[in-house]
This record gives C-alpha cells, sequence and structure tokens, in this order.
C-alpha cells in the first residue's frame, strides 16, 4: 500500500510541476491552464 501512495503522490507531483511549467510560459491564461489540468487529471 506504501508503494501505491507514493506512486499516486509523485503522479500527482508531476501534473501540478507540469502545470507551473505551463503557466510560467503562459502567465496571461492561467487559469484557463489550471481549470484544463484539473478537469483531465
Amino acid at each position: 500500500m506504501n508503494r501505491e501512495l507514493l506512486r499516486a503522490g509523485y503522479r500527482l507531483h508531476l501534473v501540478f510541476d507540469d502545470m507551473i511549467q505551463e503557466i510560467r510560459k503562459d502567465a496571461d491564461n492561467w487559469m484557463k491552464k489550471v481549470s484544463k489540468k484539473i478537469i483531465f487529471s
């Protein structure tokens, strides 16, 4: 069970890291990017 939690946490970290990178590239449309990540994750 601990490995499953670690993997889930790591995947969540990757999703948020990817989202932050996209926001840094295009800060004007950050709300659209966040909502897209939340809906499709």
